[in-house]
């Protein structure tokens, strides 16, 4: 079946150029490096952008052409093929394992911390991403970094580069590191090394730049965040490596006030030790003691107590409450011979002119405390006023002992 006539055909390469290209990176290659298929695609790859960068950049006659053709043409002129498979079955191969080869690049970052700086590439859709590329075999990362920001940027970190602060994350199945270079001036003049690989580079505001694919702020300002989509997974860690090195610096200038305050404070600490312990001494005892109050009282017979909330030498005043009792109620003799009367027990309450008073009966007394008012004047129906615990301070369970007490000496 014959090719449409508006298919387009791929430019063929002159075979001088050919035989030039193959003389530099193919037949002078050792054997080793030949028969493995990844090497044999690395060394085409190199002799790809060698093309690019010498020939097609000087003459206007020169037309660029995908790899894959450039392969094919240069593979196919010297006669040389992969050793297991064809030369597609090695691309695609290569691609895979370009996937997982590790790239470290820079983060280059303005005076103020505010901008980043991105390269627009030829060949990703006109994506934005850093400046980063592979690394080689048995080359160190942060010397790969340098390299690969010199040669697609011009400038050359290896003076301002740390190899102790850095990001690093996972893309897909290819491991990206990026060192933080700050402090690079936005009026630098960059000028990329390698032909026909960067188009732009361009600073841009990090407060500015998409966390995510959906991110709305950004889409306001720029549309779709795709072409960012190598720059997303950086953002959020810059932003926060950012946040982190303001508040450090921020610590950092207080230092040695803090230093100070400190020594102050261990100073004052010093001077109040025996004050702070004659405290906790003082608070022992009172604890001691409120916990001998919150003691159940005994009764001792013949002798008169001391209560909580009177005052023994004031005036005493006494009425009388009757307890509850239902009518009709007749007497009966309990296992010792003693009658227990449903008639009426009477309850003295004495009030000790203060406020304060006991109640009692022919059990015992109890006391009654302070601002807590008498029934007093009220008919005799039996029922005892409530009272509201917030007009004073008291010991609940001393009154609720004493109160139990009493009721437990009634006939109910």
């Amino acid at each position: 079946m014959a090719r449409p006539l508006n298919a387009k055909q791929p430019y063929v390469i002159p075979p001088d150029l050919l035989d030039d290209i193959a003389s530099r990176f193919l037949l002078d290659a050792p054997d080793s490096d030949l028969e493995n298929t990844i090497s044999l695609a690395f060394l085409t790859e190199l002799a790809y952008w060698f093309y690019l960068d010498q020939y097609v950049e000087e003459d206007d006659n020169l037309n660029n052409v995908k790899f894959d053709h450039f392969a094919q043409q240069l593979l196919g002129r010297v006669g040389m093929k992969p050793k297991n498979g064809t030369i597609e079955d090695m691309l695609f191969e290569f691609r895979e394992f370009k996937h997982r080869v590790p790239t470290y690049g820079g983060l280059i970052l303005n005076d103020d911390l505010t901008q980043v700086l991105l390269a627009q590439g030829f060949w990703h859709r006109a994506s934005w991403g850093f400046p980063k590329g592979k690394i080689n075999v048995d080359e160190e990362a942060h010397k790969c970094a340098i390299r690969e920001v010199l040669e697609e940027t011009g400038f050359d970190i290896s003076s301002i580069i740390d190899p102790n602060i850095y990001l690093e994350t996972t893309i897909g199945e290819q491991f990206v590191r990026l060192y933080i270079i700050p402090g690079v001036p936005t009026h630098t003049q960059f000028c990329p090394r390698t032909k026909g690989e960067i188009k732009q580079l361009k600073w841009f505001p990090i407060h500015q730049l998409p966390a995510h694919k959906n991110d709305r702020n950004f889409r306001k300002l720029y549309g779709s965040a795709n072409m960012f989509y190598m720059v997303m997974p950086f953002v959020k860690p810059l932003r926060e490596w950012l946040a982190n090195r303001v508040k450090t610096q921020i610590t950092g200038g207080v230092g040695a006030a803090s230093a100070a305050g400190r020594e102050g404070r261990r100073r004052h600490r010093s001077n109040t030790t025996s004050e702070s312990q004659h405290q906790t001494e003082e608070m022992a005892n009172y604890e001691r003691q409120k916990a001998r109050d919150c003691s159940p009282r005994k009764k001792d017979k013949g002798k008169s107590k001391k209560t909580l909330f009177t005052d023994q030498n004031e005036e005493h005043q006494k009425f009388t409450f009757k307890n509850r009792s239902s009518k009709g109620r007749s007497s009966s003799n309990n296992g010792n011979g003693n009658s227990a009367t449903s008639g009426r027990q009477e309850l003295q309450y004495i009030n000790n002119g203060g406020g304060g008073g006991m109640l009692a009966n022919g059990g015992g007394s109890v006391s009654v405390p302070k601002g807590m008012k008498s029934c007093q004047g009220q008919n005799n129906s039996g029922f005892m006023r409530s009272y509201s615990w917030q007009n004073f301070r008291v010991n609940k369970k001393a009154v609720n002992d004493a109160l139990d007490e009493v009721w437990r000496g009634l006939a109910l």
